[in-house]
Parts: structure tokens; C-alpha cells; sequence
């Protein structure tokens, strides 16, 4: 792949990503960083240069211990978040300032590790999302003829069995989907979390997985839609303040699209009634 890096105030460099129709511009103080980064998130590399928002990596001394980071929470100051680990408590990966559309990452080992960062960008990423009407789902999903199908509920519920029932099916996720409006639609993208392609499909239905004897579809209420979209949307680092614009994110979503309890097991010809359904 031909590199894009390009100089940047002189001394630094920088690469785009494009995630979920969002130019993220990211910098660094050796520009080794971004090639490796260039290589974690080739097919969402954008040249676009402008930025909704940025993050620069600033290279810290070797520590021995390092975190975990599946999952990470926020420690709120005046004008910015701290993104900390939550298995070391005071592990801090970097800052973010959503007024300021950026963030600093802080390297902190030896090698670039691409989980590290990854939590660190995923959490920039649930920031603009608040911001402009998105979420993040734990979900698999699915282009069927340019219909979106997303099949979200709790580990090792069958999220990814379900996509690989039916062969040929263009598989957009099998672990988190972004949803999010554009141009008075809803569509889901393809996250470079669980993807290669940056993939954006108009979304049709939301599904979530009960396993069953047999197969069944139960159309949701709002109140019941709202109810399971809570549950598998990834919010849970927002506090108060955050938390009641993402909430709102998700009412405007499922008032929009079609949600269903969907009933299964292995043997269920599910696909054979997805596309019938109204």
C-alpha cells in the first residue's frame, strides 16, 4: 500500500482515518507510530485532510505494567475526560476534550500495541457518535441485496452463528457495528475494530437473539425495543452528563427502524423469513 503520511507542522505527520462518514486526523512524534497504524487500519484510511476531530500520540517512557483494555472507563475533569484502564485503576491511556474535538494518546510501552490504541480510539469515536446521533452496538451484521440486518444481544448468544446460517452472505460484523444518520437515513458502518473494508449499508431491521426451541418473531413496542437497544449499546462509559444525550440517540433510532425479538435455535431456517418480513 502506498503510504500517505504526509508532514505536519514541520516535525510531526499525520494520517486520516474515516470511520463512520468521520475524519479523524491523527499525529505523532515519530512518525513509526503511524506507519504501524497505516497498516492496523488500511481500509479506512482517508485523504481527506480536514478533521472532525483529532488525536495526537505522544511518545511516554517504558512502563512494566500494562493494562488491559477491553474495557476502559472515564474520569471526568472541568473541560476533559481521562480514558483509564478499569482493570489498573490509574492507568491512564489518554485524554480526551470533546469541546475541542481532540485527544491525546500516551504511549507508554516498547511496540505499538493496537489493542491500546484501539480503546483509546474507540472512545474518541463514542464521543462524536453522542454528538451527531449514533451508537455503537455489540452485534453482528449483515448486507443482503443492500439491506442492513443487525443481530445484536449478549456474549455467546449466537450473534456470530447466525450470520454463517446462510452462505454467501456479505458479512459487514461479527462483534460491534456503528449505526448511525446520514442524509435522513440511518446506515451501518463497518468498524475498523472488526473489519477491513469500511463498509456502509443502509440499515433495514435490528434483531435481537433469544435462543428458542423454535423460531419465532416478536415485532418490539417502542418500549421494548428501547429496552434491548439499551442493553447491547456500548454507553456504559458515559456518566450523567453524557449518558442522557446518548440515550436520546437510541429512542430517535428505534422510533425509526423496525426492532424484533427473534427466536432461534441451529436448526431455525431464520433466513428463509428475514426477507418476508414487513
Amino acid at each position: 500500500m502506498e503510504s500517505v503520511l504526509t508532514n505536519f507542522n514541520s516535525m510531526d505527520k499525520q494520517i486520516n482515518l474515516k470511520i463512520a462518514g468521520f475524519s479523524i486526523g491523527i499525529t505523532a512524534e515519530k512518525g513509526e507510530y503511524l506507519e504501524k497504524l497505516e497498516n492496523f487500519y488500511e481500509g479506512f484510511i482517508s485523504h481527506k485532510r480536514k478533521s472532525d476531530f483529532s488525536i495526537n500520540i505522544h511518545n511516554k517512557p517504558v512502563e512494566k505494567r500494562a493494562p488491559s483494555t477491553s474495557l476502559v472507563s472515564l474520569i471526568k475533569k472541568n473541560n476533559s475526560y481521562s480514558v483509564v484502564s478499569k482493570s489498573l485503576k490509574f492507568y491512564i491511556l489518554g485524554d480526551i476534550y470533546p469541546g475541542e474535538e481532540k485527544g491525546d494518546y500516551y504511549h507508554r510501552n516498547k511496540f505499538f500495541v493496537k489493542p491500546f490504541f484501539d480503546s483509546f480510539l474507540r472512545t474518541c469515536v463514542q464521543f462524536l457518535l453522542e454528538k451527531k446521533g449514533g451508537v455503537i452496538l455489540h452485534a453482528s451484521a449483515v448486507d443482503l441485496n443492500g439491506k442492513g440486518f443487525v443481530f445484536s444481544g449478549p456474549p455467546n448468544i449466537g450473534k456470530t452463528t447466525i450470520v454463517n446460517l446462510k452462505k454467501g452472505l456479505d458479512i459487514v460484523a461479527e462483534d460491534c457495528v456503528i449505526l448511525g444518520r446520514q442524509n435522513n437515513s440511518y446506515f451501518m458502518f463497518e468498524t475498523p475494530w472488526s473489519g477491513k473494508r469500511n463498509k456502509k449499508v443502509r440499515l433495514d431491521k435490528i434483531f435481537f437473539l433469544k435462543k428458542y426451541k423454535r423460531l419465532k418473531f416478536q415485532r418490539l413496542n417502542r418500549a421494548g425495543a428501547l429496552m434491548e437497544t439499551t442493553s447491547n449499546a456500548a454507553m456504559d462509559i458515559f456518566g450523567e452528563d453524557k449518558y442522557k444525550k446518548a440515550f436520546n440517540n437510541l429512542e430517535n433510532l428505534i422510533t425509526e427502524i423496525p426492532c424484533y425479538n427473534l427466536y432461534f435455535s441451529l436448526t431455525s431456517r431464520v433466513w428463509d423469513r428475514i426477507p418476508e418480513l414487513d
